[in-house]
């Protein structure tokens, strides 16, 4: 779960926990319900993660966020889903 604000300052380290879960072959789910901001490092993490089988994003998505994603066009790039419970029934 990733919570409040996601920048160049806070995403040290998200990098390499994104990689290890996709190499454990399973879909990655992250729970972007707490997030007030994300900026495009935070995008740019998301989608190299996508080698994992499914990158799934739990919302409800920010404002910002979700306008993020409908400008760059990577809402086709993920499964999102309202809640936790619903994306891991996926």
């Amino acid at each position: 779960m990733l919570r409040g604000t996601v920048d160049f300052t806070t995403t040290d380290g998200l990098d390499v926990d994104f990689a290890r879960a996709a190499a454990t072959g399973l879909p990655l789910v992250v729970d972007l319900g707490g997030l007030r901001f994300g900026n495009a490092e935070l995008l740019a993490l998301l989608i190299s993660a996508r080698p994992a089988p499914g990158v799934a994003l739990v919302g409800p998505l920010s404002p910002s966020f979700q306008r993020r994603l409908d400008i760059t066009g990577a809402t086709t790039l993920f499964d999102i889903h309202p809640t936790l419970s619903a994306a891991l029934d996926r």
